[in-house]
């Protein structure tokens, strides 16, 4: 019944509460995950594990200081209230029965500083929130509030990223329960998804991300929240990122061929010059 109620059926045999505005005071889920390392509730993997950095813009995203040594991103941890401590569940009626849309990966939607960004990654494999330089400057933010940074990023396609810097954004979901402060590393790097959210983030509300139910869940005061998956640009993103990795495989071996053909040249000239050397040291012999 809850779930026919939800989808928008037997509405009307639902007595409706009346329309009410948010009130200054309410409990708003408010977080704020930064780069700070004065708190101490590290939120990340184990540096010692090894991991596979298979092509793709999925693979694990950490950061690295300039020694090597991995950078946890770090959340404040808000005292707990009793509905933050909610039961979140999944059950088999939220799993998308569009096709094998509950394969893709988590797509959502957020407001980033009140813009609406579309395409955002929920990664779990990621220590670190990304921004892609290509969403900043659609934002119309300035370079200028960017925090350089001493630290790189590992993971974008098995390959070291210098990031351009750190900005500090606010992050909601447009209902009024959600209200975050996030800092995303931006990085210019080609991708179909607009920023990546990872374990900080998804820690840091206390929520919990099921792509297999295209669903990402959070407690408020007023109940668990949810916010819904986009398999239609979960699909496109991924088949965008297949064409890159396709492209970039072939650009790695033109290159390799290039090298090969220059390091062949290379022999061959260096065998045509001793063989040259060595007749003219024959013809000086015999004159």
């Amino acid at each position: 019944m809850q779930h026919l109620i939800r989808d928008g059926y037997l509405r009307q045999f639902v007595r409706q509460a009346p329309q009410t505005t948010t009130a200054p005071d309410a409990p708003v889920h408010q977080v704020r995950i930064g780069r700070s390392t004065q708190f101490v509730n590290t939120i990340s993997h184990s540096a010692t594990q090894e991991y596979n950095l298979s092509p793709g813009i999925t693979s694990r995203i950490h950061k690295r200081d300039h020694n090597g040594k991995e950078i946890f991103s770090v959340a404040k941890a808000l005292p707990m209230e009793p509905w933050m401590m909610q039961l979140i569940s999944f059950s088999a009626k939220d799993v998308p029965m569009n096709g094998q849309a509950h394969s893709y990966h988590l797509v959502i939607t957020l407001l980033i500083e009140e813009w609406g960004v579309r395409r955002i990654l929920v990664d779990s494999g990621s220590s670190v929130e990304v921004l892609f330089y290509d969403t900043f400057r659609r934002m119309e933010l300035s370079d200028d509030i960017l925090v350089t940074l001493t630290y790189r990023i590992y993971g974008f396609n098995g390959i070291v990223t210098i990031p351009k810097g750190e900005v500090t954004l606010r992050v909601s979901d447009g209902g009024g329960y959600l209200d975050t402060l996030t800092t995303f590393c931006v990085v210019d790097v080609a991708s179909p998804y607009e920023a990546i959210i990872g374990r900080p983030w998804i820690a840091g509300i206390k929520g919990v991300a099921s792509a297999y139910h295209q669903r990402m869940r959070f407690p408020t005061y007023k109940g668990i929240e949810e916010v819904v998956g986009d398999p239609k640009e979960a699909m496109q993103c991924m088949q965008v990122d297949i064409q890159i990795n396709e492209e970039r495989r072939a650009r790695q071996r033109r290159d390799k061929n290039k090298a090969k053909e220059a390091k062949a040249a290379e022999e061959l000239e260096k065998v045509i010059s001793q063989a040259v050397m060595a007749y003219e040291a024959k013809e000086q012999e015999t004159l």
